[in-house]
């Protein structure tokens, strides 16, 4: 069979069943496009070990350990595909590539109270309603980004039909179409959001998409990322949305929530993703060290000895 015509076969599939971005989706194109180049691969009778190891050598030259291990994936996901979907045989392939995982950059609770308040600021002075209703915009976006610890493409993909404001409940489609339910608990939070869908109620009904950009189509995740850089308090500080997420998932780790419930609130398949926020959270390690220590019921006094 010609890989060619699987590879549009597997992508399509992709898009309509797992529902991965076209973010994830050019990746895996781009991969599979660098293998079958690169090993000379047009049947599927030439994914073997020998390809794998000539990918290896390819990769190994030219990109990091991380895209390396990208690539794997890719391929292998894709064999998967095959094996499942053709009756094939053919075994995925192995790579002893290990990385370690980069600690998760958060936002300091200092600087999203700044971004907050500029917003709040620029939206009070506002010398025209458009102005206004960008502001307003704005403001529910950073506010729903920090309230849920959604992932920016779920912000941008929701639809009208996934929300509650009267519950504060929000339907969110994560990645391989998983689905949870995020919250906005904190009422100023929702309120700014409330506020915003009833200036652009028409607009959203009519697009279907809950956040709009500036005409009234659904928003781009690139939109979100210039949204939050706008209102960076500082030239040399670094923020984008996706910090956000790791700012929410810490704040809750320090406050002494169950790891498993952040899980489930990120939407998170495998607890092994959500650990990597243990590594962070020096703040809950010394809150437990200095009320839980068994040395703080030491009450020493020195001893008598004449």
């Amino acid at each position: 069979m010609k890989v060619d015509n699987l590879l549009e076969t597997y992508i399509e599939y992709c898009f309509n069943y797992r529902r991965l971005s076209s973010h994830t989706l050019r990746a895996y194109t781009s991969d599979l496009l660098d293998y079958f180049s690169t090993c000379n691969i047009s049947d599927c009778e030439d994914i073997n070990d020998y390809s794998f190891q000539t990918m290896i050598r390819y990769c190994n030259a030219r990109y990091s350990s991380r895209t390396t291990i990208r690539k794997t994936a890719s391929i292998n996901a894709f064999i998967r595909f095959l094996n499942t979907n053709f009756g094939l045989s053919l075994q995925p392939m192995e790579t002893n590539i290990r990385i370690p995982l980069p600690l998760p950059r958060t936002v300091p609770v200092s600087a999203i109270e700044a971004v907050l308040s500029k917003i709040t600021s620029s939206a009070t002075s506002a010398k025209s309603s458009y102005k206004y209703s960008m502001l307003i915009r704005d403001l529910a976006i950073v506010e729903f980004l920090y309230a849920t610890g959604v992932r920016v493409s779920e912000l941008c993909a929701l639809s009208s039909s996934d929300i509650n404001l009267d519950t504060g409940g929000f339907f969110i489609r994560g990645k391989g179409n998983k689905e949870r339910m995020a919250y906005i608990c904190n009422d100023e939070a929702l309120n700014h959001v409330r506020n915003y869908y009833y200036i652009f109620e028409s607009e959203i009904i009519n697009s279907g998409a809950f956040f709009l950009n500036k005409y009234g189509s659904r928003i781009s995740d690139q939109a979100v990322r210039n949204i939050v850089k706008k209102y960076v308090p500082s030239d040399e500080l670094h923020i984008t949305p996706h910090m956000f997420r790791h700012s929410f998932a810490t704040g809750l780790l320090e406050e002494g929530v169950d790891i498993r419930c952040i899980q489930q609130l990120l939407g998170h398949s495998s607890i092994s993703t959500t650990q990597i926020y243990t590594h962070v959270s020096s703040t809950l390690q010394r809150k437990v060290l200095t009320e839980h220590h068994p040395r703080n019921t030491f009450s020493i006094k020195p001893t008598d000895n004449t």
